[in-house]
C-alpha cells in the first residue's frame, strides 16, 4: 500500500537491503515502539542483527495503513488473532490478526498490517525504521507486552527491564493495547496523524 501523500518520509531497510519500509511519521500512533514477548514476535525478532536491535521480542510502531508503505520482495504469514490463557489451557478468539511480511532475501520481518478488528493499521518493524534516524530521534519503547507468553529474556531479574510498563499475560496485554493505541494513542497524539488530515508537528511533512 502507497503513502498517501508526496511528501517526504522516513525509510527503513532490511538486512540486505532489497525491501524499503517508509513512515511519513516516525514512531506514529504511540510516537514509539511497543516491546512485544508473544511467541510469534519472539520468533521474528531473531533476524534483528545489528548493532542495538533487539533478538529477544519485536518491536512494532503501530500506524495507520495509509503512513506506511513497503516495497521490495516479500513472503508473508498470518498470525492468527487469539488470546492463550491459563497455560494455554483456554483460546479465547477475538477476531483480529496481523499479516506479516518479510524480505524474500533475509528473511527479516519489516512490516505487518492488521486484519479483523484491527483493519486499518500497520505496524513497521522498529528495529529497521530506527536505523533511518539520528540518534535523538529513535523511537523508544512505551511499554512491554505478552512478557511472558513467549521466551523470557529478562528472566525474572527486574534490573535487566527497561524502565517502561510492563503487562504480563494475555487479557492485561490486549487490553492495553486497545487502551493504549485507541483510548491514549490517537486522541492525544494522532487526531491528525491521519494522511487526509494536516500533520503534526513531529511529521517529516
Amino acid at each position: 500500500m502507497p503513502i498517501l501523500t508526496t511528501a517526504p518520509v522516513a525509510k527503513g531497510t532490511c538486512n540486505c537491503g532489497k525491501c524499503v519500509v517508509s513512515e511519513r511519521i516516525p514512531g506514529g500512533i504511540l510516537k514509539g515502539h511497543v516491546a512485544c514477548h508473544c511467541h510469534a514476535c519472539v520468533k521474528r525478532a531473531k533476524k534483528n542483527i545489528k548493532s542495538g536491535e533487539s533478538t529477544d521480542f519485536g518491536t512494532l510502531v503501530p500506524d495507520w495503513c495509509c503512513n506506511v508503505s513497503l516495497t521490495g520482495p516479500t513472503t508473508s504469514f498470518i498470525s492468527c488473532g487469539r488470546l492463550y490463557c491459563c497455560n494455554d489451557g483456554c483460546c479465547v478468539p477475538f477476531g483480529g490478526g496481523m499479516i506479516n511480511y518479510q524480505c524474500a532475501e533475509c528473511e527479516q520481518t519489516v512490516c505487518s498490517y492488521g486484519i479483523g478488528l484491527i483493519t486499518g493499521l500497520a505496524f513497521p518493524n522498529a528495529a529497521i525504521m530506527n536505523r533511518a534516524l539520528p540518534r535523538d530521534e529513535k523511537t523508544k519503547p512505551v511499554w512491554h507486552q505478552y512478557y511472558n507468553s513467549g521466551i523470557k529474556p529478562f528472566g525474572e531479574d527486574p534490573s535487566k527491564k527497561t524502565a517502561v510498563p510492563t503487562y504480563y499475560d494475555d487479557i492485561p496485554s490486549f487490553l492495553h493495547i486497545v487502551f493504549g493505541v485507541f483510548g491514549i494513542g490517537i486522541p492525544s497524539n494522532c487526531a491528525n496523524n491521519c494522511c487526509c488530515l494536516p500533520p503534526p508537528k513531529n511529521s517529516l511533512l
